[in-house]
């Protein structure tokens, strides 16, 4: 069976959080991790810097500045909630307590330096989680109204502006590398379910063709060895040399059988099987014969050209059609007629039965096997009853 692809969240692994709910609850856990690893430093890095320089708040102004920490860490935990959200959060604060900050986090001295970066890095969190998890459409417009709140709140800042644009086409190229990684995880599973599936039709049309080649040579010879066991029951008495040769041919059929069965199972390919010459045509017709039916061969043109794939295919024509006559119509006169001078047209008719069918009704396997062998190799079979009450069957192979 198909494994399940389980969503990789490679982001999250960079620090950027996920757009889509992992299959493993692990990657989910461990983005909330970094999620609050990143807000808890936006604020208490800034806060931090922020006391050493400063001291204790005392203005408005200073008490402002001392918030927008917390709102960017605000705006940090909200990416893992829904994005638009945390936007929201860091256009009103730039409209409105960034400005008040601005002059503080550029004091002069180290710790102002490093508030300021640790607020950056928070803002930049927030832009890269808009590429990420939102379409470019719709997250390009919350960028750009972003980036106007700021250039009205604190004017236009190039470094700054280059930033947090450089951060949000990061997560566009996220999320554009996650999207087709998705749709390579589901074509490499529907690829899979696919080669399951021809794979579970080649092994059912492999033991097809394995219980066809059986039924062929099974069918026949045992339908050979019914109709000269029964002759041979009746001939025991009015005329035992008859008797014998209809157990010599018997012994023959089986022997032929096992030769056949051994080479089915030793090589299993149907196109290994004895291929259709003169000699093999006549072995089988004079079989035929031996219970007293009568069997009239035409040939036209010399099967021993024929190439080994529809020479295999014809012989297992002419046994199943013979097959079928002595078991349906015992006693019925068979004519063979076979043309391989151009196309092979192969044409075995058989006479009402004279005589109750003994060698049963059969499995109707036989007219199925020969309709698929001749369409493989691009012929046409035709069989039914005829005007006399007979049969016949008709294959042509191009």
């Amino acid at each position: 069976m198909p494994t399940q692809a389980v969503p990789v969240d490679r982001p999250a692994a960079l620090g950027v959080p996920v757009a889509h709910a992992s299959v493993d609850g692990g990657h989910d856990r461990t983005s909330w991790t970094a999620t609050w690893l990143v807000a808890t430093a936006v604020v208490v890095v800034p806060e931090t810097a922020l006391l050493v320089v400063e001291g204790t708040p005392q203005t408005a102004m200073e008490w402002a500045a001392r918030s927008v920490p917390a709102v960017v860490g605000l705006a940090v935990v909200a990416t893992r909630v829904r994005v638009e959200v945390a936007v929201t959060i860091l256009i009103v604060a730039v409209l409105t307590v960034f400005r008040s900050a601005d002059a503080v986090l550029s004091s002069p001295g180290v710790w102002p330096t490093v508030a300021a970066i640790t607020l950056f890095g928070g803002v930049c969190w927030v832009t890269c989680s808009l590429g990420f998890r939102l379409p470019v459409r719709w997250s390009a417009v919350w960028m750009a109204a972003l980036g106007l709140a700021a250039v009205w709140a604190v004017g236009f800042d190039v470094p700054v502006t280059m930033l947090g644009v450089g951060w949000w086409l990061v997560g566009v190229t996220f999320r554009h590398h996650e999207q087709i990684d998705t749709r390579l995880r589901q074509r490499a599973d529907e690829l899979a379910a696919e080669h399951e599936r021809f794979a579970a039709e080649a092994v059912r049309l492999e033991r097809a063709r394995i219980a066809r080649e059986l039924h062929d040579v099974v069918a026949h010879c045992m339908t050979v060895i019914v109709i000269q066991s029964r002759a041979g029951q009746q001939l025991t008495e009015v005329d035992p040399e008859a008797a014998a040769g209809a157990l010599d041919a018997i012994l023959a059929t089986a022997r032929e059988a096992e030769q056949d069965l051994d080479a089915l199972v030793g090589v299993m390919d149907p196109q290994q099987a004895k291929p259709l010459t003169q000699e093999v045509l006549a072995v089988i017709v004079r079989r035929a014969t031996t219970g007293g039916t009568r069997v009239d061969l035409a040939v036209r043109g010399d099967p021993d050209e024929l190439d080994p794939e529809r020479a295999a295919v014809a012989h297992r024509v002419v046994q199943e059609a013979l097959t079928n006559a002595l078991r349906h119509a015992p006693g019925a006169e068979i004519s063979v007629a076979l043309d391989c001078r151009s196309a092979v047209t192969l044409t075995v008719e058989n006479a009402p039965a004279t005589t109750p069918a003994a060698a049963g009704l059969g499995s109707g396997r036989g007219l199925v096997g020969i309709a698929e062998r001749v369409a493989d190799l691009g012929g046409t079979a035709d069989w039914g009853s005829t005007p006399s009450g007979g049969w016949r069957l008709v294959v042509v192979l191009p």
